[in-house]
């Protein structure tokens, strides 16, 4: 994902003190996330270990997100200019 900026995003791993856990307790993952109402909270969000699945179920979910970064960011999540392989969402 690239911003407007040129600056590059990176999908976002969660890890560490303070994150908050996923429906399965898990607290250390990629994050996507529904949109609509209650798309930011953590009980909505599907979690995934390893980069490929959540780059699979967004390709599978055009309108769903994911958490990005960059070094001097905080995570945020994002909708649009999203792409996978190569591919755009």
């Amino acid at each position: 994902m690239v911003e407007p900026d040129g600056s590059e995003l990176e999908a976002n791993y969660f890890k560490g003190e303070g994150v908050k856990p996923d429906r399965l307790g898990e607290t250390e993952d990629y994050r996507c996330h529904p949109p609509g109402d209650g798309h930011n909270e953590t009980s909505n969000g599907v979690y995934y270990r390893s980069l490929e699945d959540p780059a699979d179920h967004l390709l599978a979910n055009p309108d769903w997100g994911l958490r990005v970064t960059t070094p001097a960011s905080p995570p945020s999540l994002r909708y649009s200019n999203v792409s996978c392989d190569g591919l755009s969402q």
